[in-house]
């Protein structure tokens, strides 16, 4: 019974915890304004922190497989800036709960201070319990990067589809376009391109071609009668 209460405490902690952690463990954008990937849809530079060195590596590693973006070294370079917060939490019992958070932004001027603030344009948050001693969840960090890029990859393709670029998928399962039947002659036509016969070799003598036999024999011209008068033709 004791063990079951433990354990149930455990879970609720872990719960209230990982709904709170990323707000905690990152004040920066608390305050920060709301956007979407779609605003950097045709942007190519890409800043990441490098508050998290291990993160750092693993995230450089995913960007290098689209080769739509360009990592620079400079946040005042880039066109957006990716960063990797941790946080933990000493549970007890030999457990440690990590929270992991991927966040998209861009920096904008603040019109009444005229410093930058951040703008979030993505986020994915990621939870895990370890045992104590485990300091970094790499699988978290691949993860929200692969995610990212997905996501920014839908975000570009969403928008060639709404200026009518591009024409949009047909849905899930959805039937394919019914093609208009041929009629038989249209169709033995189209599968057989020579449709006229094979002209028949005549021989040739002299420099002239000999009568086809198999010919039909042209009528001969009709020819027009003339009077006659005292025994003569007129003219």
């Amino acid at each position: 019974m004791k063990h079951l209460t433990r354990l149930s405490w455990l879970l609720v902690t872990v719960c209230a915890w990982a709904l709170t952690a990323p707000a905690q463990s990152n004040s920066t954008f608390s305050q920060a304004e709301i956007g979407s990937l779609a605003e950097i849809k045709n942007k190519r530079r890409v800043y990441v922190e490098q508050s998290n060195f291990n993160a750092h590596d693993l995230i450089l590693e995913v960007l290098a497989k689209d080769p739509s973006l360009a990592v620079v070294s400079k946040a005042e370079e880039a066109d957006f800036i990716i960063s990797y917060d941790v946080d933990f939490l000493d549970l007890g019992n030999n457990q440690r709960a990590l929270s992991g958070q991927l966040v998209i932004f861009t920096l904008v001027e603040n019109p009444a201070t005229k410093d930058q603030r951040p703008r979030v344009l993505w986020a994915a948050p990621k939870h895990k319990v370890f045992t104590t001693g485990n300091t970094f969840n790499q699988e978290a960090v691949i993860g929200g990067a692969q995610e990212f890029i997905k996501a920014l990859q839908s975000a570009r393709l969403d928008a060639e589809v709404y200026a009518g670029a591009r024409k949009p998928s047909p849905p899930a399962g959805a039937a394919p376009a019914v093609q208009p039947i041929e009629t038989k002659p249209a169709a033995e036509a189209k599968a057989d391109p020579t449709t006229q016969p094979t002209p028949k070799k005549r021989k040739i003598e002299n420099g002239q071609y000999l009568p086809d036999p198999d010919a039909v024999p042209e009528p001969p011209p009709a020819q027009k009668r003339r009077r006659i008068e005292n025994g003569r033709y007129v003219p």
